[in-house]
């Protein structure tokens, strides 16, 4: 007969709690705040004069110091300003002469024939470019031609007249 192993040992063993592990501290990193967004001529500027400041600096840096300061000291140029305001006054300008020229086309007389009064229908063909030079190209000129035109021409010029003097003002 074999002899029992005592049972004694195993239950020890499993009795025996675990040995306890050390846990480690967490040590949380101060997280520096994030710099403002800068432009990239400032941010090249900013990081040039660093390195003027660092030994060991050669002659091309020192080159460099007087225009990286003019960067960071002058301010932005209103070129970009001025170009946007000359493509939407083209803009303007290209949909008021469109809007002047179809004005007498049978299209858009067609299109308002159909629910427009009749006294609308003859402001519009009288608004129109094309019903006015059309008597001119035949050599025919009527007072009421030169008249229209003449308006055209002094009510545009009396804008601009304004607006350069809305410049003047500012």
């Amino acid at each position: 007969m074999a002899k029992a192993k005592p049972k004694t040992a195993a239950k020890n063993r499993a009795s025996k709690p675990a040995p306890k592990i050390a846990k480690k501290a967490v040590v949380k990193k101060a997280v520096a705040p994030k710099p403002k967004a800068r432009s990239a001529a400032k941010l090249f500027a900013s990081r040039a004069l660093a390195r003027l400041k660092t030994p060991g600096m050669n002659l091309s840096d020192r080159e460099f110091l007087a225009p990286a300061l003019e960067i960071l000291e002058t301010p932005p140029s209103p070129v970009h300003v001025a170009f946007l305001w000359i493509i939407c006054a083209f803009v303007v300008t290209a949909a008021l002469a469109f809007v002047f020229i179809a004005a007498g086309s049978s299209v858009v007389l067609g299109l308002l024939q159909g629910w427009a009064p009749e006294w609308l229908i003859r402001a519009v063909t009288q608004m129109s470019f094309l019903g006015h030079f059309g008597a001119i190209t035949r050599g025919v000129i009527d007072l009421r031609d030169v008249v229209y035109f003449l308006s055209i021409m002094i009510a545009f010029l009396g804008a601009n007249a304004i607006l350069v003097d809305l410049e003047k003002a500012e």
